[in-house]
């Protein structure tokens, strides 16, 4: 890891230093405005008056052992006891929503590790925090308490910007509504994730050809949105997703507007994308469809209920 990422990382552990000892002086009712020290936007200032809260001295102590820390840290998050790289570590996820005086607990200590080329399924019913799961997977949206490892980097403390650098960069999504711009060509639509990436124009066609190519819609690339069928547009979606080589495809529902039959299509794509490699999640209420995959996680109320290999992940042990 570069050290501009340690020194980002450092600092992410300082600031959540510096506010829990604001609050324990507030509670000694010292003069100090919690809410000033909480703010984003001077937390530069709060670096650079850390020695008012803690001594310079244990400040540069502090540093110099996050440092070596981060080191080891970084070194145990990439791979797991067994030797295989970590994509995904939660630890104790927590999400609360305030809805007027009431606080919802969507999760309540959510904890999971998805290894590199793992296919899992997450299941639950409504009101099990299945949708928010996968929105602080993809980066949508941020745990109130808790860490995300994402292929090494804790993203629970990113800025909005960050997160979408992650999400452009690393993360593949397939919607269920295959969300593909109506007025533009097959081509084009998978071509967008490359354009906010800054690649040169032959660069993107040349890559978009390649994801069309591993679904087998390259006879339609000039066709718009409108002209194929619903079977088709998914595959779309499924190349727009692999397009910039993410470390993760986050599938939501992939099949949930296809017929049965299409669905089956879309599925067995899917398998053969996950056997070339790659990672993916997939957030589904079908039975059937999890079965697909390798494993199920399945959430009930906030917490994980069960976490079972299936027939199929245990075929290809």
């Amino acid at each position: 890891m570069e050290n501009t990422d340690l020194v980002r990382q450092a600092k992410t552990e300082i600031r959540k230093m510096i506010i829990a000892r604001i609050r324990e002086m507030s509670k000694e009712k010292k003069k100090i405005r919690q809410s000033d020290f909480m703010s984003e936007q001077i937390a530069e200032h709060m670096l650079e008056h850390f020695h008012e809260v803690i001594d310079r001295k244990q400040y540069e102590e502090i540093v110099v052992n996050l440092f070596t820390e981060l080191q080891e840290r970084q070194r145990e998050r990439k791979e797991s006891p067994n030797g295989k790289k970590k994509i995904i570590e939660t630890q104790n996820l927590h999400k609360i929503y305030e809805m007027g005086t009431e606080k919802v607990h969507a999760l309540r200590g959510v904890s999971f590790l998805i290894e590199k080329n793992e296919y899992v399924s997450i299941m639950g019913p409504s009101g099990s925090g299945k949708s928010t799961l996968m929105n602080i997977i993809g980066c949508l949206d941020t745990a109130t308490d808790g860490d995300y490892i994402f292929t090494g980097e804790n993203v629970s403390y990113m800025n909005d910007n960050q997160l979408a650098e992650i999400r452009n960069r690393e993360i593949g999504f397939v919607f269920q509504t295959f969300n593909l711009l109506s007025r533009t060509t097959v081509l084009h639509n998978v071509e967008l994730p490359l354009i906010y990436s800054g690649l040169p124009a032959a660069q993107r066609k040349e890559m978009a050809m390649g994801a069309l190519g591993k679904v087998g819609m390259l006879d339609r690339v000039k066709h718009k949105p409108n002209e194929i069928s619903g079977g088709e547009r998914q595959r779309v979606a499924i190349a727009r997703a692999l397009v910039n080589n993410p470390s993760l495809i986050l599938a939501d529902e992939p099949t949930g507007n296809l017929d049965s039959k299409t669905g089956d299509d879309i599925l067995d794509a899917i398998g053969e994308i996950h056997s070339s490699g790659n990672t993916i999640i997939m957030v589904t209420h079908e039975e059937y469809v999890a079965a697909k995959s390798g494993r199920i996680i399945r959430l009930h109320d906030g917490l994980i209920a069960s976490d079972e290999i299936t027939d199929n992940g245990k075929n290809k042990k």
